[in-house]
């Protein structure tokens, strides 16, 4: 099963689902073109396993990688090629 998998159900009861089901696609694709290996975490791992779907309230993904799978300018290169899509990039330091 691929990451967008589970977040394909016909059940989807989120107004936003089309848009963030477009946003995981990006950021998988881009994720998966420099090498990371990536998950869907918190909030969107939640609505995929219990509602099958996005929770209803949700408004955007969350996916998690390991820090020290990349350089930190590999970071920057993706936060800009998801910028130049339109998307707004948030990465969070590492709590260990």
């Amino acid at each position: 099963m691929n990451l967008t998998d589970s977040l394909d159900s016909e059940k989807q009861n989120n107004p936003h689902a089309e848009e963030l089901k477009e946003l995981l696609r990006a950021s998988v694709t881009v994720l998966q073109a420099n090498e990371i290996l990536t998950w869907i975490d918190c909030g969107t791992l939640l609505g995929a396993v219990r509602d099958e779907g996005f929770i209803p309230w949700e408004k955007d993904i969350d996916l998690g990688s390991w820090d020290a799978d990349y350089a930190q300018s590999t970071k920057g290169k993706i936060a800009v090629e998801l910028k130049k899509s339109g998307y707004s990039v948030a990465v969070y330091p590492t709590f260990m």
